[in-house]
């Protein structure tokens, strides 16, 4: 019974783990989350994004979004960020972090955690306009309009 209990926990604790890929961690409004079903509301610090949703700034706005291990994407104002594919999987050890972005507008940051522990892997598409790059271990600077 103690084993069954144990083992449902730690199941548990996996998919808390998986849903809080991406968080917003600091926000200067006005900003918002679209989510997948068109549903809008105000974007505050603590809210977990998920796949479909899309992070919206206006004028003078600012946004701190964390992966879950711990790379920095950072959105300037009038930016339009789509969020698809996020996934926290694996052990410790071998723990990927993967996603997709595309940056449809704006001014954004991607800066991957060099230090810290525990470290993880991450899989990463980061689409800009019609750009798309992969790079590891690096700071990405970017802007796109319409």
């Amino acid at each position: 019974m103690m084993r069954s209990l144990l083992s449902l926990l730690l199941m548990f604790t996996a998919a808390l783990a998986g849903a809080r890929t991406l968080t917003v961690e600091a926000v200067v409004s006005p900003a918002w989350v679209e989510h997948a079903g068109g549903a809008r509301e105000p974007l505050v610090p603590g809210a977990i994004l998920e796949d479909g949703d899309k992070v919206l700034t206006g004028n003078g706005a600012r946004v701190l979004l964390r992966m879950a291990e711990g790379s920095a994407i950072k959105l300037g104002e009038n930016a339009n960020l789509g969020v698809d594919r996020l996934a926290d999987k694996g052990s410790a050890a071998g723990r990927v972090v993967s996603g997709a972005l595309s940056v449809v507008q704006g001014a954004f940051r991607f800066t991957t955690r060099i230090f810290g522990a525990p470290p993880a892997s991450r899989d990463l598409n980061i689409r800009v306009a019609t750009v798309t790059a992969g790079i590891r271990g690096t700071d990405v600077w970017g802007k796109s309009s319409a």
